[in-house]
Formats: C-alpha cells, sequence, structure tokens
C-alpha cells in the first residue's frame, strides 16, 4: 500500500465519522418534545438571560464594552461595535456591576 492510498482512506473515513455524527446529531431536531440529556424539551430555548445566568464563573468570562456604551456584548466583532473608538475587554461581573446590558445583535 503506498502512503497516497493510505493518506487517502484516512480523509475518507474521518469524513464519514463527521457525516454520520451530522445525521445522528440532528436526528432529534425536527422531533418536539424530545428531551435533551438534562431533562429539557429541546422545543425550549432558553433565553440568553437563562444561558448567562447558568454561567458557573462570571469572573473569568469575557465580554467588551465601551466607556460611553451602555451594553456588553460577547464578541470584540459585534457589529454594535464598529464605531467605537476604544474597546474595553472586561469580565461580565464587572460590566454587569456597571449596569450594562446584554446587546440585542449579540443576544441573536
Amino acid at each position: 500500500m503506498s502512503r497516497r492510498w493510505i493518506q487517502s482512506t484516512v480523509i475518507i473515513l474521518v469524513f464519514l465519522a463527521g457525516f454520520i455524527a451530522v445525521i445522528l446529531l440532528g436526528a432529534d431536531r425536527g422531533k418536539t418534545g424530545s428531551l435533551n440529556g438534562n431533562g429539557v424539551s429541546l422545543s425550549e430555548k432558553p433565553s440568553w438571560e437563562e444561558a448567562l445566568a447558568a454561567i458557573p464563573d462570571r469572573e473569568s468570562t469575557t465580554v467588551f464594552v465601551t466607556k460611553s456604551g451602555t451594553k456588553y456584548h460577547l464578541s470584540d466583532d459585534c457589529s454594535g461595535l464598529t464605531r467605537a473608538k476604544e474597546i474595553i475587554k472586561t469580565t461580565l461581573s464587572a460590566a454587569e456591576a456597571d449596569g450594562k446590558e446584554l446587546c440585542k445583535i449579540c443576544e441573536g
């Protein structure tokens, strides 16, 4: 067996494994009332507030703010920050302590 044949075979097997995983993981999407591993209905998508409240270590979760803004952003490339002159990297707990709320764009 040549090295090229082995490489091609490995690439095909990796692709097939990924394809099968996508098929199997996506199988429950169409079902209503299905439960995920945590006993939560898949049709009930949690709000951003619930998801952020579930973050265990708010001191180490990084968010991005501006000096005069009232919002915090989950990513420094959020389109809500395009006109910002200075983007400040801070923690989620510090941003909330300053009274900042989650950006509607980041909330999606």
